[in-house]
């Protein structure tokens, strides 16, 4: 079939696909000759009555352990011996992860990293192993080591920096007699999926592991990141994890719940459903962290829909913590449990079954801000079920007409219509650009059962596919690659229009059904005299009969950066286009030399007046982002980690925070010392101030560093913030948007390194442009 996968170099364009959860195998256990049985004697009646009556038991206690009540914690058994799988158990467990059930059906000692976002993060040092506990990578290995352990538990690997406790009860504890899971959790907030590497390349890859838990999703939707580039990353980790030995668990994000719930209950689904998707095509065992159906019981008596979803919020939204002030986007210690124990369940359980199923829908393009959502759902229970259909508001979309409750007999199939009106804060890029589909969330709530479902629906009549990838050291005229995609059962022609920067593109098409047409996009760079980076609107029109659609994006161009040559950081307040590089006033410029034995920055600082924050806070702060891989590598997707650094108003020299092990690039593992990063605030003439950083060469170990060749390049990403006194009582300061600089604004991660600007490590710079849609 057509765009059952549309290969893009070097990712994969996933296409629709009716399944939306893995269907564990069933192995049943076959059945006894049915030859008659020899008579027993009295003493093998009453052995076989008390072996009946200790099964019995242990059911009971079994059924017990693994069925929670809905409003109470689940708190994991620890140290007891468990009870036995049974045969269609073994057979999901072996289906998912057959070598952690090989080692650990032995008593094997096993070894797991967890890796994942702000719900993993439990990354420092702590007093007590037992809050090390708590969150769901911690529970979920605990119910492997009851399940399977006789006398051994979870031991918890803290990381190094414990080790410089005084305190020794404050250190990671020591190894216990017996067999052991030991755990390395390596969650850190404010991450995404593109960071995932970093972790499993350095303290990931300490110990061999045999299980890596991995859940990112949460960050990505709060910040607005791409579902093409979370796409592309995840399939990056399962190939590493896969390359280097080990299984894989992928959890999707918790739900946010914030207001409006409407728009914020549906924030990561689309998410958590690509990573479903991916986990199916790549058969990794999946778990839906953000599913309701074990966390939500509406009262049979609740009718009306609005109930139903005002019932639905409050009783999730008791899984978030209010100790302060209410955060109702990441989960507290209770969710995390129960996701944990879920995790484990499923492995061996399946999912919970919905009295419903649907199939994949169809979005139509009714005009460039409108589209009609069509699919089918279906009973699937015994019994007829009045059900609550409430479609939510995705990103960019936002539901205005639905049927917002139907009665569904067994077996009945109806077919539901939801009409969507572009949001007035969005635009072209509403459509997403790595696959012909939407994911729309939709609250079905029923039989007993509620939960947001994804409807897989793809886009019609036409939609455009980008690739988005960096173009590196352009010379002459770029072309963005594309594909204008025919998704409907009839030809398409009409013509487009496109420009950029006042240059205009246009042509024709005609392209049969499911099959796609490239567009002659391509443009010619900013001359010379132009500012060294700006960021401008690409513009695209198609026109098919009387529909006009338009798929618009943005580029960012920036000509790469020489030594000795200043470049203007731009007020975060007005990012588009950099300032001319003479000397703003307030501004920033930056110039960079290199020696064989450092990199050194300057940053001028004109027209700013420093005062301290309160509580030590900084009177600027500092993020310098490098990527120092070699010149191969820099041109391949990686990520890197800001140094950063908190200065004072006072004129001299200041501690850099200590970088991570990653911090010039995927590939480092280092530990560097933050002492030989020299920092210096001084001041000079007219007023002005200057700030210089120093970067030991050996630092950037993987770079080449043949200085005066333009192809020896680093990454560079900067940021500045200055704090600014409001000077009005009860008022506070802050670092304001107008008092902050950035070197590039590409709406890319701040550490994602195709984001970052080139530094050609010579005073003779080749003019090459760096061109970066998004």
């Amino acid at each position: 079939m057509f765009l059952r996968k549309i290969i893009w170099l070097p990712f994969t364009v996933i296409a629709a696909t009716t399944g939306l959860a893995l269907s564990p195998v069933r192995v049943v256990a076959q059945d006894k000759d049915s030859a008659p049985k020899p008579k027993l004697t009295s003493e093998e009646k009453a052995a076989k009555k008390t072996a009946e009556e200790k099964a019995a038991l242990d059911a009971q206690k079994r059924a017990k352990m693994m069925a929670a009540p809905p409003d109470t914690a689940v708190e994991p058994t620890v140290g007891k011996k468990s009870f036995d799988l049974l045969p269609d158990q073994v057979a999901r467990f072996q289906k998912s992860l057959p070598k952690a059930y090989a080692k650990l059906v032995k008593r094997e000692p096993v070894h797991v990293v967890a890796v994942g976002d702000s719900v993993a993060d439990v990354s420092q040092p702590v007093a007590d192993e037992r809050e090390l506990m708590k969150n769901w990578p911690a529970v979920f290995t605990r119910q492997l080591a009851a399940q399977f352990y006789y006398t051994g538990d979870v031991r918890v690997i803290q990381p190094v920096a414990a080790s410089k406790k005084k305190d020794k009860s404050k250190t990671a504890p020591a190894a216990r007699s017996g067999p052991d899971i030991t755990l390395r959790m390596l969650g850190r907030g404010d991450k995404t999926m593109m960071h995932a590497m970093q972790s499993l390349t350095t303290h990931g890859a300490e110990h061999k592991a045999d299980l890596v838990l991995l859940s990112f999703g949460l960050d990505e939707s709060v910040i607005g990141k791409s579902l093409g580039s979370y796409a592309k990353a995840l399939q990056e980790v399962i190939e590493h994890v896969r390359a280097s030995g080990a299984e894989l668990v992928l959890v999707g994000p918790t739900m946010t719940i914030e207001e409006p719930a409407e728009a914020s209950m549906g924030r990561t689904r689309a998410f958590a459903d690509t990573m479903r998707d991916i986990a199916a095509d790549s058969q990794v065992f999946f778990v839906d962290g953000g599913d309701l159906a074990s966390l939500v019981k509406v009262p049979g008596d609740l009718l009306e829909p609005a109930e139903i979803f005002q019932e639905t919020v409050n009783q999730y939204r008791r899984f978030f913590s209010a100790e302060v002030e209410q955060d109702l986007i990441h989960p507290g210690i209770e969710l995390e449990q129960r996701i944990g124990v879920r995790a484990y369940r499923e492995l061996i359980d399946g999912a919970t079954a919905s009295p419903w199923s649907f199939g994949a829908g169809v979005a139509t393009l009714e005009a460039a801000d409108k589209i009609t959502l069509t699919y089918e759902v279906r009973g699937t229970g015994k019994e007829s079920i009045e059900l609550a259909v409430l479609p939510l508001i995705t990103g960019a979309w936002k539901p205005m007409d639905a049927v917002p409750k139907i009665t569904l007999k067994p077996g009945e199939a109806q077919t539901m219509r939801v009409s969507y009106a572009l949001r007035a804060d969005q635009s072209g890029g509403a459509l997403p650009s790595h696959e012909p589909q939407l994911r729309l969330p939709i609250l079905f709530s029923g039989g007993g059962v509620t939960r947001v479902e994804e409807v897989r629906a793809e886009i019609r009549p036409l939609t455009m596919l980008w690739k988005l990838d960096v173009l590196w050291n352009q010379d002459k005229p770029f072309t963005l690659e594309n594909f204008l995609v025919n998704t409907s059962d009839a030809a398409q022609k009409g013509s487009w229009v496109s420009e950029w920067r006042g240059q205009k593109r246009a042509g024709e098409f005609s392209i049969e059904p499911k099959q796609s047409q490239a567009l002659a996009l391509t443009f010619d760079l900013p001359d010379a005299a132009a500012p060294w980076r700006q960021t401008s609107p690409l513009t695209l029109e198609v026109t098919s009969g009387a529909l006009k659609l338009h798929f618009d994006r943005v580029i960012e161009v920036s000509r790469n950066i020489g030594l000795k040559q200043f470049v203007s950081l731009t007020p975060e307040s007005a990012a588009d286009t950099a300032p001319d590089n003479a000397a703003a006033s307030p501004g920033v410029r930056l110039k960079a030399d290199a020696d064989a034995n450092a990199l050194y920055l300057t940053y001028e600082i004109t027209g700013i007046d420093l005062d301290d924050a309160p509580q030590n806070r900084g009177a600027f702060l500092f993020e310098l982002g490098l990527d120092a891989r070699s010149f191969g590598k820099r041109l391949i997707s990686g990520a890197v980690d800001a140094l950063r650094l908190a200065g004072g108003a006072a004129d001299g020299a200041y501690k850099m925070a200590e970088p991570q092990p990653w911090a010039f690039g995927t590939g480092y593992a280092a530990r560097f010392d933050p002492a030989n990063i020299r920092t210096q605030l001084s001041s000079v003439g007219s007023g002005a101030r200057r700030l210089t950083i120093t970067i030991p060469r050996t630092y950037l170990y993987l770079h080449e560093w043949a200085l005066t060749n333009g192809n020896s390049q680093l990454g560079i990403g900067t940021r500045i913030a200055f704090w600014q006194d409001s000077h009005e009582p009860g008022v506070p300061g802050e670092y304001s948007a107008d008092r902050a600089f950035t070197l590039t604004a590409n709406g890319r991660h701040r550490d994602d390194a195709g984001g970052l600007a080139v530094l050609e490590l010579t005073d003779k710079p080749t003019g090459r442009w760096t061109v970066n849609p998004f």
